[in-house]
């Protein structure tokens, strides 16, 4: 009978000690994503031969992933690296966006002339 009891209170402690959690009863913190993807840089021309970092904004500074992928139209033309480095290889126009990894249904583009000679 003792062993009984002693099993029982065992049991009880242990469904009373996997009863308890940190939670609140609140809810899970929900992951923020992406809203905005804004182009900080005003550029509408470049010369072959020329770089220039590009940046943008990417709201709420919250978000999970405030990173983008950068891209352009027209390679031949101009290339983006993955730090958002533009360089213009020959005269074109080219459009540049910068997608939202996070979220990439929010992305921000450019339209830029690459002209023959450096501005």
């Amino acid at each position: 009978m003792k062993r009984m009891t002693s099993l029982a209170l065992c049991i009880t402690m242990l469904l009373m000690l996997l009863g308890c959690s940190d939670d609140d009863g609140a809810a899970p913190d929900q992951e923020v994503n992406v809203s905005e993807v804004n182009m900080i840089t005003q550029l509408s021309s470049i010369g072959v031969g020329e770089s220039i970092q590009l940046e943008v904004d990417v709201t709420p500074k919250e978000a999970g992933n405030l990173q983008v992928f950068w891209s352009s139209t027209n390679e031949f033309v101009a290339t983006v690296d993955e730090t958002g480095v533009l360089t213009a290889h020959a005269a074109g126009e080219v459009r540049v966006f910068a997608i939202s990894i996070d979220n990439p249904k929010k992305s921000d583009l450019l339209d830029i002339q690459v002209l023959k000679e450096a501005l």
